[in-house]
């Protein structure tokens, strides 16, 4: 349970496309230490500790989503951010300078798991993938064996993740007075 409500408005306004091309996100993020990687991957540029899928859209809190569960979750977080989604591959390119992509991991569930996880990457201009570790870790492009990450689902991470898919996330562009 969250101590302060969630600023949906102030949230929307914050949504920003990742601009990778200069290669350093990272010192972008410098000040958003407490982010987590579904913030990270939103393009959520706000201090919000631990955000969790669905919390945006006000959905109840489980402690665990099945894979369908999740991407229902991410797709209605991001329709309350006013942003459009279409589902996508690893080999679609992504040119519109409003658009990025992400990609959605859960962890291997079943009788014998101890740890529930997620976890969340986005593609930049550079089509390189990044994520970010929660609290005081930088964005990376690097998985746990410290390889570039090239394909989200045959990275190497701390948990035993799979591939739920890949969405495309586009900042819808509205004409201004």
């Amino acid at each position: 349970m969250r101590y302060k409500e969630l600023d949906i408005d102030r949230m929307k306004k914050n949504v920003r496309p990742p601009h990778i091309s200069t290669g350093k996100e990272e010192e972008a993020w410098r000040h958003y230490d407490i982010a987590n990687c579904y913030s990270y991957a939103l393009g959520v540029f706000e201090d919000i500790d631990y955000l969790r899928p669905g919390e945006i859209a006000n959905m109840e809190y489980k402690p665990e989503y099945s894979d369908e569960e999740i991407l229902e979750r991410v797709m209605r977080d991001l329709e309350v951010l006013g942003l459009e989604t279409t589902q996508s591959s690893l080999e679609e390119v992504i040119e519109d300078e409003y658009s990025w992509k992400i990609a959605i991991m859960n962890v291997e569930t079943g009788e014998a798991h101890i740890f529930y996880d997620y976890h969340f990457l986005k593609q930049g201009k550079n089509q390189k993938w990044y994520h970010k570790q929660p609290y005081d870790q930088f964005p990376s492009r690097f998985d746990s064996r410290n390889k570039e990450i090239e394909n989200p689902e045959t990275a190497t991470y701390s948990f035993h993740y799979h591939l739920v898919g890949y969405l495309v996330v586009r900042q819808v562009q509205t004409a201004r007075a």
